[in-house]
């Protein structure tokens, strides 16, 4: 059994000099079903090496190969380490079993790497089995429309959400698409909509991880092996494609390889190969951070202070975590860059914030909004940016140029963003501020655990 707070996701550990094996020990000791079947010199030696893993790797930046399994991922909650999830991958010695592990016996032969199911989004979504219902509403629907769309999918594992369309990922390597195809959006071969029915997306490879967000008619995805896979509208090179690459209506391999991450928003695209963030697409504002406004259909490196722990993206913005610091770049017109100024940036910013940031949502969809959500890891969440519809919920309708503390929403275990609309998780259920013309707020206090948002398209799983 996978305990309620093994919800959180994409989150960093903490300081591995300042948790001490003891903490870890009671951590795991508190967990109902957890075991180790075969210790490596021990317990403590095996918890070591998956904290050593977790500081490596982000949750989508997983390779699934012989050896690999699950990580346990700490975060700090008001200064203690709390596990929280066990989603990420790293060598440690078969037999493991700990709280939750996706592990399956090895059968008939089967290598461990055949044993293992990548589990982004729910740590326990890849046991065998397990079906989970994704809603998604807003701008995609009617505005008279108040149901949501219910999508029901065995072991989906990831949800992503671009201006036209939703994703989901399941265990098994597939991704399903509903929403307007557009563009060829929904990457199954035609341009036809399907709002409320999944349709199979045609890849030809197992999927790890999805973009999230999407870039405005488009998907990416991420296979295990590194390759890239893009599909929809390719107007800007944001595939890294020449642009006369347009309307792809069946996903395409896309010319990259060792990727563990990729996301995008307007007519931009962050590709991450191991920390390394490389950028293809509409360079205006500054979105592709590399000093320059040009556009690129040749990915071009953003020059940031050292490896990339995430990255995030908005309608002219991009943003990345390095050593739990937050840096972005773009558009500033609404002071979404949070240094004080709106003078746009082409290369990256250090946004001051007190603390290690633990995850950051960029929102805004036009050259008239634009915010940002920062959780840190102490618990505390941050806004800063475009505020006419009150989306930062700091109780005023005032822009701010500087990231503001937001009390409501101590204890956030998820933030997110859409176009002048944010949200939070918070006890477990959802909070929403902000924009509300085509329904984003109808599901305030519904009980959730994720939430992602692009645009006036908003998607979760429970």
């Amino acid at each position: 059994m996978v305990p309620d707070d093994n919800q959180a996701h994409y989150r960093p550990v903490p300081d591995p000099d300042v948790v001490s094996e003891d903490e870890l020990l009671r951590e795991i000791g508190a967990i109902e079903g957890a075991i180790v079947e075969e210790p490596y010199d021990g317990l403590v030696m095996v918890l070591e090496d998956l904290q050593r893993c977790a500081n490596e790797f982000t949750a989508e930046s997983k390779r699934i190969a012989d050896g690999l399994t699950a990580c346990v991922l700490l975060t700090a909650v008001e200064g203690r380490p709390k596990l929280r999830s066990v989603i990420r991958w790293c060598a440690v010695p078969a037999g493991l079993a700990v709280a939750g592990l996706s592990y399956v016996a090895p059968a008939n032969g089967a290598t461990a790497a055949q044993s293992y199911y990548p589990a982004v989004g729910h740590s326990d979504s890849a046991l065998a089995g397990t079906s989970w219902t994704a809603k998604s509403w807003g701008a995609l629907l009617p505005p008279a429309t108040s149901e949501n769309v219910k999508v029901t999918l065995p072991n989906i594992v990831q949800i992503a959400a671009s201006a036209t369309a939703t994703y989901a990922l399941t265990s098994s390597g597939q991704v399903y698409a509903w929403g307007l195809g557009v563009d060829g959006a929904l990457g199954d071969g035609s341009d036809a909509n399907s709002l409320d029915t999944p349709v199979l997306v045609d890849l030809p490879v197992p999927i790890a991880s999805l973009a999230n967000p999407a870039p405005f008619k488009s998907e990416m995805a991420v296979a295990t092996d590194g390759t890239v896979y893009g599909w929809g509208t390719n107007d800007f090179d944001e595939f890294c494609l020449t642009s006369d690459q347009t309307d792809i209506e069946t996903p395409v391999q896309l010319p990259l390889s060792g990727v563990t991450v990729a996301t995008g928003q307007g007519a931009h695209a962050l590709y991450d190969e191991g920390g390394t963030i490389y950028v293809c697409g509409k360079g205006a504002g500054g979105a592709l951070g590399d000093g320059s406004r040009a556009n690129s259909s040749s990915p071009v490196e953003v020059d940031l202070p050292g490896p990339a722990s995430a990255v995030m993206s908005s309608w002219e913005n991009s943003g990345a975590l390095v050593n739990g610091t937050y840096y972005d770049w773009g558009y500033n017109r609404m002071g979404q860059l949070g240094d004080g100024t709106t003078t746009s940036s082409d290369v990256p910013v250090k946004v001051n914030l007190p603390g290690q940031v633990a995850e950051v949502f960029q929102g805004g969809d036009y050259n008239g909004d634009g915010e940002t959500m920062a959780l840190l890891t102490n618990g505390n969440v941050f806004a800063w940016g475009s505020n006419g519809a009150g989306e930062l919920d700091d109780g005023t309708t005032t822009n701010s140029y500087v990231p503001v503390k937001i009390p409501s929403l101590k204890g956030a275990s998820e933030v997110a963003c859409g176009g002048a609309t944010c949200y939070a998780i918070l006890n477990g259920k959802l909070e929403g501020f902000g924009y509300d013309q085509n329904g984003e707020l109808r599901n305030d206090g519904m009980k959730i655990s994720y939430i992602t948002s692009t645009s006036g398209n908003v998607a979760v799983l429970p």
